[in-house]
Order: structure tokens, then sequence, then C-alpha cells
């Protein structure tokens, strides 16, 4: 083999270790902690619409939900829901410029058989988003999409910070 081949042979071996090392990952990727291999997802009303995506984040990192909390590794609930809007920045004549849409979830989880020691947490997304006042229609339709794109990132931070916790738990 030539010098050169045996030099990219090793850079490239020596750059996959240094990423791996590193801890790098796919974004959107989670490692999911045997306690979250079959979980059960419930939620108030007005979490319902999250739980689809919760579910599917489940699914697509390799977990199996369930419907039924006797068969369950441990039942996520969705407790609390807020989302707002607030103004960040206005034009001379006090019409808003840009907004901060932010998205609260707040959920406990529980293994079966220890709801009393049920632990809390809350998971946060936001997002700044120009507003033009002359494009109400589709900028409000470009808010909906937003909406749903916080949403979606909502139940990847959740699952991500439940796979910190729980891992961490992990022998």
């Amino acid at each position: 083999m030539s010098r050169l081949l045996i030099a990219r042979i090793v850079a490239v071996s020596l750059l996959m270790f240094v990423v791996s090392a590193c801890g790098w990952h796919l974004r959107g990727a989670v490692s999911l902690p045997r306690q979250l291999e079959r979980p059960m997802v419930t939620g108030v009303d007005e979490t319902q619409e999250l739980i689809p995506l919760v579910e599917q984040r489940l699914v697509e990192a390799g977990g199996v939900p369930v419907s039924d909390a006797a068969s369950a590794s441990l039942t996520i609930e969705l407790q609390t829901v807020e989302y707002r809007r607030q103004t960040i920045a206005v034009d001379q004549e006090g019409r808003p410029l840009t907004y901060q849409l932010i998205y609260r979830l707040g959920y406990r989880y529980y293994q079966p058989d220890l709801v009393d020691k049920a632990k809390s947490g809350q998971v946060t997304a936001s997002i700044n988003y120009q507003y033009d006042s002359n494009q109400v229609l589709s900028k409000s339709a470009e808010e909906v999409r937003v909406k749903k794109q916080l949403q979606d990132d909502l139940a990847l931070r959740l699952l991500q910070q439940l796979s910190v916790r729980l891992g961490a738990n992990e022998d």
C-alpha cells in the first residue's frame, strides 16, 4: 500500500473515533433506556394532540408504546401545556415585527405500581418569527406550521430529557 492510502485510512479512522467519542449523534436521534421500551403515554384533555407525536417519536427511537398500564414499562402523563406568543420587537408605530412563540409541557412519569414515587418534569420549545401586518393570512398559516413544529420539538425534547433522567438511574 502507498503511504498516501495508509495516511487516509488512519485519518478517517481517527476522525470516526473522535466523532463517536464526543457523543455526536444525528439530530433527533434518541437512545432509549430500557424503561422506555414499552411506555404508556396518557394525558389530560389539553395535551391530547401531543400524545400521538410523543408515541411517534418513541417508535422512531425503537420503543413500542402500549395502551395498557399493566403491560407498560413506564407511564408518561402529559399534565399541562402552555402556548403563548409574545411580542419581542415593534416598529415605530407600535405594530409587532417579531414574535416569540413559546410552548411548555409539564409531565410526570412513573414505573408500574410506583405511582406514589412519580417524578415530574417540564420541557420548553420556542422560536422567533418575523411578522408582517400586510400579510396577515399567510402569517397566521405560518404560525400554525411553526406551532406544529414546536409540538414535534417538544415531543423530542421530552424523550431526550426522559432518556437522560432514566439512563442515569440504570445500573
